[in-house]
């Protein structure tokens, strides 16, 4: 493995860390953690090892794991589950300490492949600004080749599922480029008519047509020498696809009613949300087009394939609407943590925002809830916020006992698990439980998949 610069940042004791790291050709660079703590945002790209032990702060560290950009291992002295779920579920890796030299070799060359290619401040403040979070590995794979990409001038293919961020990543490899100075514009493909596809790429001189009162440039022509960015380039019509590849081919356009052609020197960054080959495969996508936007393809995976980059996420988009909507900055309360796990997200990013901002506005005081349980839809009729007892009055004592005390082990049972990371051993020795006992319980409310 070639050497690596490693940021260490020790709230432990143990002193065998560092020549152990050292051993494996490692450039140590020590962090003093209240620095790290006060400027992780600030870092340069690299492997960060993180010591937890003794009087570590767990609040504090988990704050300033939300601002760190790069792979975290974080090795614990003890049992690694009984460590806090704030820390585990930020961190990329993690593992008892001390452990052996094999393993931490291992850990650290798995976590090196996640590493930017291009190790450049401005790589890490564009994919800050953009507001690219995760540290799941498939995303932080995605997130490199915007590095490799973002200095040569190729096409790029970005593919993905409706709401996964497309064009902030397309947003993030001009912002990185040598063209961060020049127009970035956005084409959005299901919106442009056949009958106006050349007027609105290519623009028009005065006269070209009755309407025609002014020069009007194109988009092709705003652009000039920055970026453009092809969204939803799956949906442009047959006739669209023709007009496209016909100045791809030379990169030259006449303007409507024009006689000179231009030149144009834009990047062409285009986006996906359907799988193109397929698309050729069945005749709705040329596959000479096709051949000519597919030189380097960028996947961005579904936040269902992301992991606890979902809670990341949710936090960040709290803390983004609490100082937009000025409310008072709250945490997430562990059942949102919960529901956040369990649903598969199938609008990504965009429907996780919309879900966030939902129950902060719906959660008045408090750690934010899911919208469900806060909101006018959550009651089953037999309880009305403010007044949980009211509609209950109509049942027997029995059965209104029993469906309030079903609704405190649900959400009991929710918040033990998010506490334990899922572990159902570490949940059971918090509840002062059996495993088996509390397996049963898990099951009763349906939460053993979950867990």
């Amino acid at each position: 493995m070639r050497s690596e610069r490693v940021r260490l940042v020790s709230f432990g004791e143990d002193t065998s860390l560092r020549p152990t790291l050292e051993s494996m050709g490692h450039q140590i660079l020590p962090v003093e953690p209240r620095v790290w703590l006060s400027d992780a945002a600030k870092t340069s790209p690299g492997i960060l090892v993180l010591l937890l032990g003794g009087e570590t702060s767990v609040d504090d560290v988990a704050r300033a794991l939300d601002r760190e950009r790069n792979p975290v291992l974080s090795l614990v002295t003890g049992e690694p589950m009984l460590w806090p779920a704030a820390l585990i579920e930020r961190s990329t890796d993690y593992v008892a300490w001390p452990c052996s030299s094999a393993d931490l070799r291992w850990r650290l060359r798995r976590m090196k492949q996640t590493l930017p290619s291009v190790e450049d401040s401005t790589l890490v403040a564009a994919i800050g600004a953009a507001g690219i979070i995760g540290r799941a590995p498939s995303f932080l794979r995605a997130l490199g080749l915007i590095g490799r990409v973002a200095s040569t001038e190729i096409p790029v293919l970005i593919e993905g599922e409706t709401g996964s961020g497309k064009e902030v990543v397309a947003r993030a490899i001009h912002d990185v480029s040598s063209r961060r100075d020049r127009p970035f514009v956005p084409v959005n493909c299901g919106a442009l008519p056949d009958s106006l596809i050349e007027n609105e790429l290519f623009g028009h001189e005065k006269g070209a047509f009755t309407d025609a009162r002014d020069t009007q440039p194109g988009l092709i022509a705003l652009a000039a020498d920055g970026t453009m960015f092809l969204d939803e380039i799956d949906a442009l019509s047959p006739k669209a696809q023709v007009t496209l590849l016909r100045f791809l081919q030379d990169r030259t356009y006449k303007p409507l009613g024009g006689r000179v052609a231009h030149r144009s020197e834009a990047r062409i960054i285009s986006a996906s949300n359907t799988d193109l080959k397929q698309a050729v495969r069945e005749r709705r996508f040329r596959q000479d087009l096709l051949f000519r936007l597919d030189v380097m393809p960028i996947r961005i995976p579904p936040l269902r394939e992301r992991g606890d980059d979902v809670v990341l996420l949710a936090e960040h988009f709290v803390r983004r609407h609490v100082e937009i909507h000025h409310c008072e900055p709250r945490p997430l309360h562990p059942s949102l943590v919960a529901a956040l796990r369990r649903q598969q997200w199938p609008g990504n990013v965009r429907e996780l925002e919309n879900y966030i901002l939902r129950a902060l506005l719906l959660t008045p005081t408090g750690p934010v809830r899911p919208p469900d349980e806060t909101g006018p839809g959550e009651t089953d009729g037999r309880e009305v916020q403010g007044a949980p007892f009211e509609g209950l009055i109509h049942e027997r004592l029995a059965d209104a006992k029993a469906h309030m005390i079903g609704k405190f082990e649900r959400r009991y049972l929710e918040a033990l698990l998010a506490e334990s990371a899922g572990n159902v051993s570490a949940a059971a020795r918090r509840a002062g439980k059996e495993r088996r006992a509390l397996g049963k319980l898990l099951k009763k409310y349906g939460l053993a998949r979950s867990a």
